[in-house]
């Protein structure tokens, strides 16, 4: 009787380190996910400010 239940609190702190490593791989999918919707954003800023910087250098020329 002593056996099982110690092997049950033994279980137990594991079963609770994997459930913070998956809450923590959540959270770092999470983040990786928010750093390149981010990186996206910033990649469409630049090209629609290079795309501008074009249209007043074309604009520019024909003046």
């Amino acid at each position: 009787m002593g056996t099982k239940h110690s092997l049950f609190r033994r279980k137990r702190p594991v079963e609770e380190h994997y459930l913070l490593l998956e809450r923590e791989e959540a959270g770092a999918v999470a983040i990786f996910s928010e750093l390149r919707s981010i990186k996206k954003n910033i990649s469409a800023g630049e090209k629609e400010r290079q795309d501008l910087i074009q249209v007043r250098r074309r604009s520019h020329m024909t003046s």
